[in-house]
């Protein structure tokens, strides 16, 4: 598949979650996590363990081992063992985090592989080529997939007797059910477009000091105002100058929580030029000035 390739943080910057963060029981190495991620997480990766994840609200952006995709509801996506991801420009999203040990689980995974659509949802370990594995589930297949993960988390939950034979039979067929579902699904290939305007929020969420114009952004994605403005909102739910004021207001309220620099500081380190403009847009944005937001936080 075609995507863009992003420059991922130092590796002292990546966080490792092991089996004893994913799992409450640890002689059971299945969980199943309703997820509502409001901020952005470090860059991680998992050791002994395949992460599943079914996006049932919301959207935002998927970076996966120098690969990066917007994602939104009915996108599947498998993160396997030791592979660097996270989500970013997130809008209310909402998803079914699926954690699992195939290996410790004693799932016949030889015999998963002759089920249509598992060779891609699961490459073998030995494949030439580490491939990304997302695609979007058509709505009859993405809605029984909701409900089937609920039941299995819902089994989960219950920590009743012989609850581990029905959540591991119940992890087999969704396991089925998916593998099937992705073999006549939509499969994700990024167009021109939306590799440009992943760039651009790349460029907004680096540079989001400088002054940024219109054709700043025209001359990144080499799209004219309309279109970027019209393709820019299919992907991101907003405007460009919305998104950058976003990415400004979410660091200025870091500095104002975090650091001791003056309000007029902040202004300049966040793109403002003008301070009282900062407070104005702050106190819109979040009903309160940067002052007293800070004297809340502390």
């Amino acid at each position: 598949m075609a995507a863009m390739e992003l420059q991922l943080d130092a590796p002292d910057d990546i966080l490792l979650l092991s089996e004893a963060d994913a799992f409450p029981d640890p002689d059971f190495p299945l969980e199943v996590k309703e997820v509502h991620q409001y901020f952005q997480h470090k860059f991680h990766a998992h050791r002994n363990f395949t992460e599943m994840v079914l996006i049932t609200n919301g959207r935002g952006v998927h970076y996966i081992d120098n690969f990066r995709h917007p994602i939104g509801v009915g996108d599947l996506l498998i993160v396997p063992e030791g592979i660097v991801h996270r989500y970013e420009s997130l809008i209310d999203l909402r998803y079914f985090n699926i954690l699992f040990n195939p290996a410790r689980l004693n799932i016949p995974m030889q015999d998963l592989h002759t089920v249509p659509g598992a060779e891609d949802l699961f490459p073998r370990p030995k494949a030439s080529k580490l491939q990304r594995c997302f695609c979007h589930l058509k709505p009859e297949a993405f809605e029984k997939a909701r409900i089937m993960s609920r039941e299995l988390h819902t089994t989960l939950a219950k920590k009743i007797p012989g609850m581990r034979f029905s959540a591991q039979a119940q992890f087999m067929l969704l396991l089925d059910f998916l593998c099937r579902g992705f073999a006549d699904s939509f499969k994700y290939e990024p167009t021109t477009d939306v590799t440009r305007l992943s760039k651009l929020a790349e460029e907004l969420e680096n540079k989001f000091s400088r002054q940024w114009s219109v054709e700043d952004m025209c001359k990144i994605t080499k799209l004219s105002r309309p279109i970027l403005y019209r393709e820019f909102k299919k992907i991101f739910n907003t405007s460009p100058m919305d998104y950058l004021l976003s990415v400004r207001m979410r660091h200025a309220c870091i500095m104002l929580t975090q650091g001791s620099q003056s309000i007029g500081e902040i202004a300049i380190q966040c793109g403002f030029t003008d301070s009282s403009y900062f407070i104005l847009r702050f106190r819109k944005r979040t009903g309160m000035t940067p002052r007293d937001f800070r004297h809340a936080a502390r």
